[in-house]
């Protein structure tokens, strides 16, 4: 509990959603071995660590893949223009278009799509696969 609590205080100071996030979690975690002990806990490993998925990701990381995810969404864009014979121009993260320019904006770089699919990856792995090889290949 006393880390949860550090981590939610360095969290403020630093003005970071994951430090206070991992807090949450680790206060859970802290709480869930205090009152109802040691194999609760190990019991409830999986909802309690599945939490953490709940935690945004830090700017940095956002950052540095943003950019080439937009840019393959554009290169895909492209490629599904070609299979329709569709006349275009592809300069980086913008497509030009007969009459028009499209970007692909910093919102569409499938990041957020990504993420939940991987959450759902990881409860379906969790409630359809009995064995840990399993559920990792998933």
């Amino acid at each position: 509990m006393l880390l949860a609590l550090g981590l939610l205080f360095t969290g403020h100071w630093t003005d970071s959603l994951l430090l206070q996030g991992v807090s949450l979690v680790t206060c859970l975690a802290g709480a869930v071995l205090w009152v109802l002990g040691p194999r609760t806990l190990q019991a409830a490993a999986f909802p309690v660590a599945f939490l953490l998925l709940m935690v945004p990701l830090p700017s940095l990381v956002v950052d540095a893949v943003t950019e080439d995810l937009q840019l393959f969404a554009a290169r895909t864009a492209g490629a599904v223009l070609d299979l329709f014979e569709v006349p275009f121009f592809l300069d980086g993260v913008l497509i030009q278009l007969p009459g028009i320019t499209l970007a692909v904006a910093t919102v569409c770089n499938g990041l957020r799509f990504l993420s939940a699919l991987l959450v759902l990856t990881i409860a379906s792995a969790q409630l359809s696969q009995r064995s840990l090889p399993r559920k990792l290949i998933l």
